[in-house]
Formats: structure tokens, sequence, C-alpha cells
């Protein structure tokens, strides 16, 4: 078996990737199950690339003609997949942001109706915000 250039690129960018999993798994920004799947799909990443065999293998037993193109149907199906999520993910943010804006606004208004109407400070939320993420405490609304 011969080795070509791309092999060579193909497994420096896995060795990068792998590294900044690790790293931001160690910094406490990915969480376990995550990390090892992540992890999981850069190491196979780089094991179809040093042998290039297993996606033929992996092409025969799924019925399509070569290793490469049964490769980029399960991207593409994984890609238009983690596209779903991340759509699924801003829809439940937005919704909890308003829910958000909507409590404090309803606050603001009480507190004002109880006394002089003052100039809020509008930054609070964000700068509170700010601080749990500083001090890495997530809290998923």
């Amino acid at each position: 078996m011969s080795n070509h250039p791309i092999q060579f690129f193909i497994l420096a960018f896995v060795g990068f990737a792998v590294s900044r999993v690790v790293s931001r798994y160690r910094e406490g920004k990915l969480q376990t199950a995550p990390m090892i799947g992540w992890a999981a799909f850069w190491l196979a990443t780089g094991v179809v690339s040093l042998l290039p065999q297993v996606a033929t293998v992996f092409a025969r037993i799924v019925g399509v003609g070569r290793g490469v193109d049964a490769v980029m149907y399960v991207a593409i199906l994984g890609l238009f997949y983690g596209l779903f999520r991340m759509f699924v993910r801003v829809e439940q943010l937005e919704h909890q942001l308003t829910l958000i804006v909507r409590a404090m606004a309803l606050k603001d208004r009480a507190g004002r109706s109880k006394q002089e109407p003052t100039a809020p400070d509008a930054g609070a939320p964000i700068k509170a915000y700010a601080e749990q993420e500083s001090r890495g405490h997530h809290r998923v609304l």
C-alpha cells in the first residue's frame, strides 16, 4: 500500500481536531459524551484515510458501489442531521430569550408602578450572565 499526500494532510488535520476536542473537554467546554463522539468521529476519519479499504467494505455491506460514495452519503446525512439539531436548538434559545425578556419587562413594569420612575440598568442581566459564564456555571432554562 502506498501513501498519498492527501493522507498525510488528513492525518495532520485529524491530529489537530482531536487535540482541540480534548482541550475543549479539559477546559470544561465539552461534556464527556460529545467529547467521546467527536474523538471517535475524527479517529474513524483517520482510519478511513489510512485504510481506504475499510470504506469499501462498508460500501459493500450497505449496497453502494464505491467506498468514497458511501462515505459521502453518510457525511451528507450527518451534516443535514447536524443542521436540523442546530435549527431546533436555535428555536429553543429564541423561545427562552423571549420568556426571559418578557419576565424582565413585567418585573420592570411592576417595579416602576411601585416607585418613582428610574432608568434601569439594561446591561445588568447581561453582566450577571457573563459572571456566571466566567465561573463556569451553565444553567439550562
